[in-house]
């Protein structure tokens, strides 16, 4: 797989899907996914349920967090893990409900 240095996507396809009510299902639906371009940019976008995201990088030990405000004022989050290309999205909705898929990510 491409080092994360020369990377300049990433995808991340959800295994679990996690309804706000709590009710989670498998999925391997692709029109679920995420893709990060420029992720190795502080500030890079994310595309996912057809909407396109500014999200800001943050780096710790380990992992990368980007983070972004949706068209409809919701936030919404990735956090990958280099180690095992896990990842876990969430979206908060301004009602405060939450939307969560976790599954792994290429470097593409």
């Amino acid at each position: 797989a491409p080092s994360l240095a020369m990377a300049a996507e990433l995808w991340c396809m959800p295994q679990t899907i996690c309804r706000a009510d709590g009710s989670c299902h498998a999925t391997t639906d692709e029109e679920s996914s995420l893709r990060l371009a420029d992720m190795d940019a502080e500030a890079t976008t994310m595309r996912a349920h057809a909407e396109t995201v500014a999200m800001a990088r943050s780096m710790a030990e380990g992992s990368v967090t980007w983070t972004g405000t949706n068209a409809s004022g919701d936030a919404e989050a990735v956090i990958w893990t280099k180690a095992d290309r896990a990842f876990t999205y969430t979206k908060t909705q301004k009602s405060g409900d939450v939307w969560k898929s976790v599954g792994t990510c290429e470097v593409q």
